[in-house]
């Protein structure tokens, strides 16, 4: 009894050491197909309702993603009923999906400074995202408001333990916004979401672009090792952005830009622009 007992607590310790080997594997081989052979990535939003402007494109996602496709992004973002309504595109060799696991009213219409009354709420969690079959997971990080910085670090906290349980890479992407945020302290307030995410346990961060080279560099400088991509500003010229991977991103995040306009022209800008091709 007492040996069976011992050998039983070895294989335990065993599993459980292997099982954390192969979560690490796991992240790692998922994480290296969201990037391009470059060590670079395109991810294209789609996960969450475009901020301002006309939305014509909005309700016609089955053939906004389509149009997206033809480009060949390194990534896409979906909320899960996209991924489960979109099942028939985005299967094969695709561009591997990441799954939008929370939603925050501070992603629409995010840039018109200050707003109050925000929310941030959990809608995924990892095993759900593990079931639907996609390459990561997506949350938010909001500073700038002391009741949703606390509740959104909580959130992005729970899905790091959940993904590294599963394998599952994490992508955070910050918003600054909230009664302390000012167009003056606005990059100090992204520095420190970006180093928060970080240090919460984020695999790869996403931070707005914030006009100029030098301030995207001071942004990546603080991610340490972590891959940081550039989130799409709508009213910024495409070519612009080429400042941010001057800087050290490593890709481009697109979401508003895709709300009017030709899509595939706008996705294949975008995709010369990361990787030259």
């Amino acid at each position: 009894m007492v040996e069976h007992g011992f050998a039983e607590a070895c294989d335990k310790k065993e599993f459980g050491g292997r099982s954390a080997l192969f979560s690490q594997v796991g992240k790692g081989l998922r994480l290296s197909r969201i990037f391009s052979k470059d060590g670079k990535t395109l991810i294209i939003g789609l996960d969450s309702t475009f901020a301002g402007g006309q939305v014509e494109n909005l309700w016609r996602t089955r053939s906004i993603l389509t149009s997206v496709l033809k480009s060949n992004p390194d990534a896409v973002i979906l909320s899960k009923g996209q991924v489960t309504g979109l099942e028939s595109l985005i299967g094969g060799r695709g561009p591997s999906v990441i799954i939008r696991s929370d939603f925050t009213n501070a992603a629409v219409g995010y840039s018109t400074l200050p707003r109050k009354k925000l929310e941030h709420v959990k809608l995924v969690n990892p095993r759900e995202a593990l079931t639907l079959g996609v390459e990561g997971v997506a949350a938010y990080l909001l500073v700038g408001d002391e009741d949703e910085e606390a509740r959104s670090i909580r959130i992005v906290s729970t899905l790091v333990s959940g993904c590294r349980k599963l394998g599952l890479p994490l992508l955070v992407e910050t918003i600054a916004l909230g009664e302390r945020v000012t167009q003056a302290n606005r990059l100090d307030c992204l520095k420190l979401a970006v180093r928060m995410a970080i240090e919460a346990g984020a695999d790869l961060v996403a931070a707005p672009y914030v006009g100029d080279e030098k301030s995207m560099r001071s942004i990546v400088e603080v991610s340490g090792q972590t891959p940081v991509v550039a989130v799409d500003d709508a009213g910024t010229p495409l070519s612009e952005l080429r400042n941010a991977l001057s800087a050290g991103c490593l890709g481009l995040l697109l979401r508003e830009r895709l709300a009017s306009g030709d899509v595939e022209e706008t996705v294949a800008e975008a995709r010369l622009l990361v990787h030259g091709c």
